[in-house]
């Protein structure tokens, strides 16, 4: 900005000067130019607009005055900045058809404003673009030979139809692209920003087959690398993009894809392509690949994964590939969710490796809330009938790690409540189950008079599912069932989860009881079985806190590292 300021006080002492009679310093084309450029890369929030005083004000702008006000469009984030450059651009070839200037926009002015109305995310941008392009390939035919559309331009237009979603006509533009370089048009090579935006198309479609369709853009780009033009190379988002997009469908064939491709990218870079080094967030991404899938291999895969990390840094130089929190717990997440026997024990032991790390000095192996959390995950899961007291051995790990000043670690709510999880899915002898609900009655107890961890409608929910399928006497099943029911509804955190959870535990005595003040007399003639109640029945005072206390999750769903919890 001061560069800027100065540019322009330069400017103005040099009109004052040429006006009292010294007139070889009168700033010319070149010399507003300059200023317009300042603007161009300024942050000044009135950038634009004093671009466009400056331009409309010389007496005789030329092509880069017109270039650097588009660039101040297209750097501009203000509604409307697209339809103005746009406006500016037609403006041009007016004033050039009128013999106003004496440079018709040439393919930068038309390329600008194609990306300018490619990061507009406007709704006409993509049928505005398309014009734009014909009406440059129309000029030129008409012997324009400055307007032949180049990569650049091809790749803005392919940027906004992958912003919008038109991922077959990004496609068609891109084998039009290559159809173009094929006959000899080396203005329109496609490059690596040009596959890329249709790969990252595709990985973002809802289309079916969409990873498939993204892998055979990069076979065609490995392949116009290798026998067309060697100069274009993949990199690393050309992988990335796709393995993200098998991490998030959770199909069964998603994880090997994505290892298949990962697999693709090591080899390449062990062959002196550095820059398709893996990182660590394209390991993770597949360890989250088999895991979201609930491979019954994704703790194993997630092992095999971190051995190539370690080969890779040891023996290729892959200095960045370094065990860290995020790693371990992705595997430690893989095992959460693979079902496999050992799954618990697995996690455990990665959880004990981090904090042994971490207590010999190793900070990128510092443990945190959601190391504990998906242990406690992989737990409710287990079929193991002491997994109630496993889950709360690794709670009180929790304790004693913030306790020992590990901020990092912090026993929460959700914590506490995958603990009565646990406790709720206990299988076994009726002693193992005793066992099991007098844990999750201490550890509901302990949360009721927490200060950093009170009950949520999951909480709640859990504790009353643990009240109804432990073989506890029927007495105190009813009471603790009740009692829940009536701190949840006091407390405001009732929700359908909560309701649901109620209506499969409770007897039908309590259940219409606690309900009276809802259920109407033909609700009850009505059903065959007791009436189903949603959380827009029941009296607000009950739900008044349910959005604020459970983060804004409806219907009870877990946070993210309770995925499959029973």
């Amino acid at each position: 900005e001061d560069a800027l300021e100065r540019a322009i006080s330069t400017i103005e002492r040099m009109e004052k000067w040429a006006n009292e009679g010294h007139e070889h310093v009168r700033p010319n084309v070149r010399s507003w130019n300059s200023v317009l450029n300042a603007l161009s890369r300024s942050n000044e929030r009135d950038a634009c607009q004093r671009a466009e005083e400056i331009l409309w004000a010389m007496s005789t702008p030329d092509a880069f005055s017109f270039a650097a006000v588009l660039s101040t469009y297209q750097k501009s984030s203000e509604a409307g900045a697209a339809q103005r450059a746009d406006e500016i651009l037609q403006k041009m070839e007016e004033l050039y058809e009128n013999g106003e200037i004496d440079y018709p926009p040439d393919v930068y002015h038309y390329t600008i404003v194609c990306a300018t109305w490619a990061k507009s995310g406007d709704k006409v941008a993509i049928p505005r673009v398309v014009q734009i392009l014909s009406h440059m390939q129309e000029r030129h035919r008409d012997g324009y030979p400055e307007v032949k559309p180049n990569t650049r331009t091809f790749n803005a237009v392919l940027d906004c139809l992958s912003r919008g979603k038109e991922v077959e006509k990004a496609e068609q533009l891109l084998y039009h692209m290559l159809t173009l370089y094929n006959r000899g048009d080396t203005s329109a090579a496609p490059d690596s920003f040009s596959f890329n935006s249709v790969i990252y198309a595709w990985t973002r479609s809802k289309k079916r087959g969409s990873g498939r369709r993204a892998e055979s853009i990069l076979e065609r780009m490995l392949e116009y690398h290798r026998d067309e033009n060697s100069v274009v190379r993949p990199d690393a988002r050309s992988f990335s993009h796709i393995i993200g997009y098998y991490a998030r469908t959770r199909s069964p064939d998603a994880p090997y894809r994505a290892e298949y491709l990962l697999n693709r990218m090591v080899a390449m870079y062990k062959n002196g392509y550095e820059e398709l080094a893996p990182t660590v967030y394209s390991v993770t991404t597949v360890m989250d690949a088999y895991a979201y899938s609930k491979n019954p291999d994704a703790g194993e895969a997630a092992e095999r994964l971190i051995k190539l990390m370690h080969i890779l840094r040891t023996k290729y130089g892959a200095t960045k590939f370094v065990e860290n929190t995020m790693v371990v717990n992705s595997a430690i997440h893989a095992w959460s969710l693979s079902g496999h026997e050992d799954a618990c024990e697995r996690a455990e032991a990665w959880l004990d490796l981090m904090e042994r790390k971490y207590e010999s000095g190793s900070i990128e192996m510092k443990s945190n809330t959601r190391s504990y959390g998906l242990v406690l995950s992989a737990w409710t899961k287990s079929n193991d009938p002491e997994k109630g007291k496993r889950a709360l051995d690794v709670l009180h790990r929790m304790k004693v790690q913030h306790e020992l000043g590990n901020k990092d670690v912090k026993p929460n709510e959700h914590a506490y409540s995958l603990v009565i999880n646990a406790c709720a899915f206990t299988t076994g002898s009726v002693e193992e189950q005793e066992e099991a609900f007098d844990v999750a009655l201490a550890i509901f107890d302990e949360m009721l008079d927490s200060d950093h961890a009170r009950p949520s409608s999951l909480t709640y929910g859990w504790f009353m599912q643990a009240c109804s399928r432990l073989k506890i006497s029927e007495e105190s099943k009813e009471f603790h069932i009740e009692r829940a029911m009536k701190l949840c509804s006091q407390n405001g955190l009732v929700n359908d989860f909560v309701l649901a959870r109620f209506r499969g535990s409770a007897s039908d005595s309590l259940y219409t009881k606690f309900l009276a003040p809802v259920l109407s007399q033909d609700m009850l003639e009505a059903s065959m079985d007791r009436p189903r109640i949603i959380i827009s029945q029941v009296p607000k005072e009950w739900t008044r806190n349910h959005f604020k206390r459970n983060r804004g999750r409806s219907g009870g769903q877990s946070p993210w590292w309770e995925e499959g919890a029973s």
